[in-house]
């Protein structure tokens, strides 16, 4: 098996197999190209609704706050090799939901992002119930 083959498979298992939401998209327009069962699942999108949409449909305000006209400028110019930061999430029924987005720059297109999104939603309001215990 060649190693282009072997990488490929490697990928299609992380991709599908991660209990993390991962998309793909297009720096330019933040075109969704590509999204895993547990992104479509937790959005509540089919994947090929998922697939017709842009990041921005998903993430509030994402052009405006989460990801910025520098960070874009960044991903645009391919100075930079991926970020981390806090993103909000919006599902199908209209409920946000907290998340760590980790957004990677794919080297073979270099305008390809695979986003990754923990949900940390849970994580915030555990905090919130500790600082209300006496």
């Amino acid at each position: 098996m060649s190693p282009e083959r072997i990488s490929a498979q490697v990928f299609e298992l992380v991709f599908s197999g991660m209990p993390l939401e991962f998309l793909v998209f297009n720096a330019d327009d933040l075109k969704i190209s590509h999204v895993n069962a547990r992104a479509q699942r937790n959005l509540q999108y089919s994947i090929a609704e998922l697939t017709s949409m842009t990041l921005a449909d998903i993430q509030p305000g994402v052009e405006t706050t989460s990801l910025d006209r520098e960070l874009h400028r960044g991903f645009c110019t391919a100075e930079m090799e991926g970020a981390h930061f806090p993103a909000t999430n919006r599902r199908r029924d209209g409920t946000a939901y907290d998340v760590e987005l980790t957004l990677l720059r794919i080297k073979e297109a270099p305008m390809e992002y695979l986003a990754f999104a923990l949900e940390t939603t849970f994580l915030r309001n555990s905090n919130k119930e500790t600082a209300l215990l006496p």
